[in-house]
């Protein structure tokens, strides 16, 4: 971990690493003897903007659970949390910005793709206010337009734009 080639991958692995270390291959409850190894990075969470959120001490036996309660107070987990439920309701994945404006349909796409970001952050909102609770997402997906039309074929150039979000 002292060389630099080594020192990259390691500091990203080992604090994510140090939350299983009471657990064996098996994946049963099993604490290591001589403790955790010291050579390695410290067991911490590591946020988006790169602050070192290091697990405390007294949280070595319930280090999953730990981890659990950073990763939801993140900015980005009800966002997440949003695309992955999409994902398996819908079986697709969301809408992709449209990159190239002399595409076919470029307009009603890029529509499409904002109303669907406008739509993924209200049900990132009432997520929020419902406490974190998962089944305001699935009710939201199964309730909305998508789920009803996520599978009709149509020419993206015959439709306007605010009917493209319905079918894409």
């Amino acid at each position: 971990r002292d060389a630099e080639q080594c020192r990259q991958c390691h500091y990203l692995i080992d604090p994510m690493a140090g939350m299983f270390q009471n657990f064996d291959h098996r994946a049963q409850w099993r604490p290591r003897r001589d403790g955790w190894y010291e050579d390695t990075f410290a067991t911490a969470f590591i946020t988006s903007t790169g602050e070192v959120r290091e697990m405390p001490d007294t949280q070595t036996n319930r280090a999953l659970q730990w981890i659990g309660e950073q990763i939801a107070q993140a900015p980005r987990f009800p966002s997440a949390m949003v695309t992955h439920t999409y994902l398996a309701v819908m079986g697709v994945p969301p809408l992709a910005f449209p990159s190239a404006a002399d595409q076919a349909g470029y307009l009603g796409k890029l529509r499409a793709y904002t109303l669907q970001q406008q739509w993924f952050r209200e049900v990132e909102q009432a997520f929020l206010d419902s406490d974190y609770n998962l089944k305001t997402i699935y009710r939201a997906m199964v309730l909305s337009r998508y789920f009803a039309t996520r599978r009709v074929n149509v020419d993206p150039d015959a439709v306007d734009a605010d009917e493209w979000a319905l079918y894409e």
